[in-house]
């Protein structure tokens, strides 16, 4: 069973400007994706992944996202609490989403609390902009817990950019009748309007051009 010395050791390695260090430590933070895994050791873990450590060249990893994506195939011993822990203290973007996958991950409501809170903290932040890759996926998968998440979906989905990042989440909710009718409507208001909007702006595109003598479109003005 993988626990708190373990991490320590892979810690020592990561912290050195060494490719060979470099390489051991990413060996084993796989390996440890498959072995039992205890609860201390997590939380040193998500700990690990607060640290900043040298780039080393030639080594193509994020070592403190590797950190965090061990703990996925162990879900059963992270504290969701743990992880809202350390959350503002994780080094680098990737990482703090991996870290919000993570909760998604986490099966009860105590995860999904969690998660919550996190997402309606981004909701008032105006700065944060949503990663190109659908880190919540794992809750459209699995959709539970609509009394806690949907309202937050909801607000997440109304704003700039990220309808396409949790569109199939909320979607997933919906079909399983997760969504109470207030969020709803309110979810069917934010697809309306960007359906609107892209429709507009085919409409725009497509009245810049007439049909061309081969049949295909071309600038109105050529």
């Amino acid at each position: 069973m993988v626990g708190v010395a373990d991490v320590e050791e892979v810690v020592v390695l990561l912290g050195q400007d060494d490719r060979d260090a470099r390489w051991e430590a990413a060996r084993r933070l796989r390996f440890w994706k498959q072995e039992s895994l205890d609860g201390d050791a997590a939380d040193a873990l998500l700990g690990a992944a607060c640290t900043v450590f040298p780039d080393v060249p030639t080594t193509p990893w994020r070592p403190n996202k590797m950190l965090v994506e061990v703990l996925e195939g162990h879900v059963d011993v992270v504290e969701p609490a743990l992880v809202q822990r350390h959350l503002a203290h994780l080094q680098g973007r990737t990482t703090y989403w991996h870290a919000l996958r993570l909760l998604a991950m986490i099966p009860t409501r105590e995860g999904s609390e969690a998660l919550a809170a996190e997402l309606h903290r981004l909701t008032g932040d105006d700065g944060v902009e949503p990663p190109g890759w659908p880190f919540l996926l794992p809750l459209g998968q699995a959709p539970r817990d609509g009394d806690i998440v949907d309202t937050v979906l909801a607000e997440l989905l109304g704003r700039p950019g990220w309808l396409p990042t949790i569109a199939t989440v909320v979607a997933a909710y919906a079909a399983r009748g997760l969504l109470d009718s207030g969020t709803e409507a309110q979810v069917a208001e934010v697809v309306g309007r960007f359906l609107s909007e892209e429709l507009d702006g085919l409409t725009a595109v497509y009245e810049g051009r007439g049909p061309g003598s081969d049949g295909t479109t071309t600038p109105a003005s050529a």
